[in-house]
Order: C-alpha cells, then sequence, then structure tokens
C-alpha cells in the first residue's frame, strides 16, 4: 500500500518520517568529493519502485524539483547501457548537467549508473523489502570536473552541498510516493514538488521575475 497526500492536498514525506543522507566525504584527495548515502522508508512494493526509479529519462516528469531534463540518448531505457543526457538542480543557484550511463541492474534489488561531464561518479540504488515497508537506498560518490569545487566540498563548507543534496532527495522520496499512488491508479494525486526557485517563490508569495 502506498502513502498518499495528505488531507489538504499536501505532498505527503518520504517515509515513515525516514529520510536521512549521511555524508561520507573524506578530506584525502584519493577519496571522492562527493559521497552521500541517503535511506528512503515508503510503503510500497520493490517492483513499482524499481520500474520508476531505473527509467531515468522519466526523471523529469515525476521529479521536477531536480531533474529540469532528462533525454534519452541512447539504448533501451532501463536497460544496461542506455544514456541519458540530465540536466540537475537543487537549491543552490546553479544547474549541473551530466550524462549517466546506467551499468548494473539486477531487478529488483539494485541498479547503478556511472557520470561524466560536470560530475564524474557512480550511484547505487538499493532495494530492500520488508513485507509492506520499503527501504531505498542512494548511495552517490562523484568528483567535480572543476578541482577547485572538490577542494570547497572537502572543507568544512562541503556541508552547503551535503544540504543541497538532501533537499534533492527529499523531494525524490516526495515525488516517488506519489507517482507510485498514479501508477496505482489514484486520480486524486496532486503534481510533484517544483524546483527550488517557484517553491521559494510560493512561500514569499511573490511573483517570479
Amino acid at each position: 500500500m502506498v502513502a498518499s497526500p495528505d488531507a489538504s492536498g499536501n505532498p505527503p514525506r518520504p517515509t515513515s518520517s525516514r529520510n536521512r543522507t549521511r555524508n561520507f566525504a573524506d578530506a584525502s584527495a584519493d577519496a571522492p568529493a562527493f559521497h552521500f548515502v541517503t535511506d528512503w522508508k515508503i510503503a510500497a512494493r520493490i517492483e513499482e519502485a524499481y520500474a520508476a526509479l531505473i527509467n531515468m529519462p522519466d526523471y523529469h516528469r515525476w521529479w521536477p524539483a531536480a531533474f529540469l531534463k532528462s533525454t534519452p540518448i541512447g539504448g533501451t531505457p532501463g536497460a544496461v547501457g542506455a544514456q541519458t543526457d540530465i540536466v540537475l538542480k537543487g537549491m543552490l543557484p546553479f544547474t549541473i548537467p551530466f550524462r549517466a550511463t546506467l551499468e548494473q541492474a539486477e531487478a529488483p534489488a539494485r541498479f547503478s549508473f556511472t557520470t561524466e561531464g560536470v560530475v564524474i561518479g557512480r550511484g547505487l540504488y538499493t532495494l530492500q523489502q520488508d513485507h509492506g515497508s520499503l527501504t531505498i537506498t542512494f548511495d552517490w560518490a562523484a568528483n567535480s570536473s572543476d578541482p577547485k569545487l572538490n577542494r570547497v566540498a572537502r572543507s568544512p563548507l562541503g556541508q552547503i552541498f551535503q544540504a543541497n543534496h538532501n533537499w534533492v532527495q527529499r523531494q525524490g522520496g516526495r515525488s516517488l510516493i506519489l507517482e507510485l499512488a498514479r501508477r496505482a491508479g489514484r486520480i486524486d494525486v496532486p503534481p510533484p514538488p517544483g524546483p527550488a526557485a517557484l517553491w521559494l517563490a510560493r512561500l514569499l508569495r511573490q511573483p517570479l521575475e
């Protein structure tokens, strides 16, 4: 059974109140400058969540808060070798374009992808079912193509990037719950959370210029 929106129509939180991001970045130059591990815990079937997550070209539709674009450029979406050009944005005032290539897939338990472009790294999704509860773990380790940004990430200021990553993942958890509700045939599902700039504008009740 998938968690549903609350009575006010607000997007639900992405877990049984659980969305945890841990920062494993190391100051060593040999370690990835960015290394975050996030857990989502939701009420869902593993097969349904896996099908949504592995289809990366569809991210811009159901996870629009972060994925401004997700364009397939080669291979079959969801199949090993498939490539997707992505433009990502969090709360920080810049976008991150990169190309993702599906590296491994073991349905419905795990899949991984590599990235090239502004970020060079690897992401791994692991899904574990426990009766009606599903835990999704995302392990993201990467470096920026800009050495200066890597140095900042390894400094105390790197907490800014952790907060940004955590925001992206929170929106992803909420959006996944809504997407699974839509796939289950619910007709009263609100749209997913939008990009940070739109969210901030609504908060301030001011129009965007």
